[in-house]
């Protein structure tokens, strides 16, 4: 009755043939035929979701472990320290819950622990929303606290980037702008160098060779220039300045019209003469009056150097700002991509 019990429990654990796997009900069967302590039901149940590259990350790290700690119960230990290698490399987590786990599964978990080098699972990642980049994320996993080095070498062995950090347990995320400097990379192969080395002094070196592409996105419109800055107009360059000139000759006609009328009002006695010479003085007053103030005029156009200076600089922040807006037009124009290749 027993084997018959077993045999039922068996069948109704194993995935149907019919279809495919459904990996969160796998690892369900697979966890449930793990604590009652059928490994090798849990080792047939567990193992095609833990080596489907296809299985959500999560579901697949916690596949590898119940995997791992299936196998140290059965007594496979080799296969044990290498699923937890594995896991490692996907995820550096913590130590194994004891409380959970058996002891066996835990100590075959510090061993792969500690035969695995402190960098691990190096590979690249799209930098999602980066304006510039694609695919140049790289992303690796650190099984212990260490300080990063990551360069792009060109294949002579030249290093045109380099950054450093301090990176934490687990996985960490390292992303190039995609520029050597302030310029695009020429295209071709290279080398992303990444070191990592802990406080102790241990060290472990990965090298990864890519292939740096550039290309041009669709439906992006080129930004237009400026005709003159949004928030600074020029000032004027010139001021016209208008001079009275006086007229020597006319003024001295006028005077001696005016004096004429005043000799002719002082020698004379008669009230019509006099009458006369008085309109002929107004007369000449008043044109030597026209002569200094209402005779010719001319017009003088200065220049202004304070606004001169103002609106060269103004020219010069907009120059710099179309230097900017081609640069980023030409940005706008090509993107970097990055791929990984093998010889």
């Amino acid at each position: 009755m027993k084997a018959v019990w077993y045999i039922c429990f068996l069948l109704f654990l194993s995935p149907s043939p019919a279809g495919p796997v459904n990996p969160e009900r796998a690892l369900r069967n697979g966890i449930t035929a793990f604590e009652v302590g059928w490994w090798k039901t849990a080792l047939a149940i567990l193992r095609p979701v833990a080596e489907s590259p296809t299985v959500p990350r999560e579901q697949r790290l916690t596949a590898l472990r119940y995997l791992g700690a299936a196998y140290a119960q059965k007594g496979d230990d080799a296969l044990a320290v290498e699923t937890f290698k594995t896991l490692l490399r996907l995820s550096p987590a913590p130590v194994l819950d004891a409380h959970v786990f058996p002891r066996a599964a835990v100590e075959r978990y510090l061993e792969a622990y500690e035969a695995l080098p402190i960098l691990t699972d190096v590979h690249l990642r799209p930098a999602r929303f980066h304006p510039v980049t694609e695919d140049t994320a790289l992303v690796f996993a650190l099984t212990r606290p260490a300080r990063v080095k990551w360069q792009i070498r060109a294949p002579d062995g030249t290093v045109q980037f380099e950054t450093s950090a301090a990176a934490e347990r687990g996985l960490n995320r390292l992303t190039w702008e995609g520029f050597f400097g302030e310029q695009f990379p020429p295209e071709g192969r290279y080398e992303y160098f990444l070191r990592a080395e802990t406080e102790e002094g241990e060290w472990y070196e990965v090298t990864l060779p890519v292939k740096i592409e550039l290309y041009a996105p669709l439906g992006l419109e080129p930004k237009p220039h400026l005709d003159r800055l949004p928030d600074k107009k020029p000032l004027p360059t010139e001021k016209t300045i208008v001079h009275q000139r006086p007229n020597p000759s006319l003024r001295a006609a006028g005077l001696s019209i005016l004096g004429v009328g005043l000799f002719i009002g002082v020698l004379t006695e008669d009230e019509d003469i006099r009458s006369a010479a008085e309109v002929l003085m107004y007369a000449g007053a008043g044109l030597a009056l026209y002569a200094n103030f209402g005779g010719k005029r001319e017009r003088e156009t200065v220049e202004l150097p304070e606004n001169v200076a103002y609106n060269e600089q103004l020219q010069t922040e907009l120059a710099e700002r179309n230097r900017r807006i081609d640069e980023e037009n030409e940005r706008r124009r090509r993107r970097v991509r990055v791929q990984q290749y093998w010889d």
